[in-house]
C-alpha cells in the first residue's frame, strides 16, 4: 500500500507520540501547524520542540534517507524549507520498517536530507 506524504506524517507523529509516551514522558500537540516542530515533550527537566519525520525511502544500497527539508504549499508554488537546526531541540525519526531514531538538532549537519547509515547508528531508540 503506498501512503500518501499526510499519512506519512501522522504514522511519524503517532509514532513519536507512542514512543515518548511509553516512556513515561508528557507529550503535548501544539494547535496549529505553522511551527518548526511537530510537538513538545516534558521529560521532567525541561520541555523539548521535537521535529517529527518518517521515511520509508532508501538508498540503492539499502540504508534509509530521510528527508529534512519542508515543502509548504503556497499560492502558486511550493515553498521548501531547509532544515533549522535552532528550530527544535531533537528530531524523531521513524522508518516504514518500525525502526526510531532521536538526535538532537544540534547533531545533524544536513540542511535537506540524512541518510540513517553508520554516522547515526548510536541515535537509533528502542521503544522498550
Amino acid at each position: 500500500m503506498t501512503m500518501t506524504t499526510v499519512t506519512k506524517g501522522t504514522v511519524g507523529v503517532g509514532s513519536a507520540i507512542y514512543f515518548f509516551t511509553n516512556k513515561g514522558y508528557v507529550v503535548s500537540i501544539p494547535i496549529t501547524d505553522n511551527q518548526p516542530y511537530d510537538i513538545v515533550v516534558d521529560r521532567g527537566d525541561g520541555l523539548e520542540k521535537v521535529s517529527v519525520k518518517y521515511t520509508s525511502q532508501k538508498s540503492k544500497y539499502g540504508i534509509y534517507i530521510c528527508e529534512l527539508k519542508s515543502v509548504r504549499p503556497n499560492r502558486n508554488k511550493n515553498v521548501v524549507k531547509k532544515f533549522d537546526e535552532r528550530s527544535c531541540d531533537i528530531v524523531f525519526i521513524a522508518t516504514s520498517s518500525g525502526e526510531y531514531y532521536l538526535i538532537p538538532s544540534k547533531n545533524i549537519p544536513a540542511k535537506t536530507a540524512l541518510a540513517l547509515g553508520d554516522k547515526v547508528a548510536k541515535y537509533k531508540v528502542s521503544v522498550f
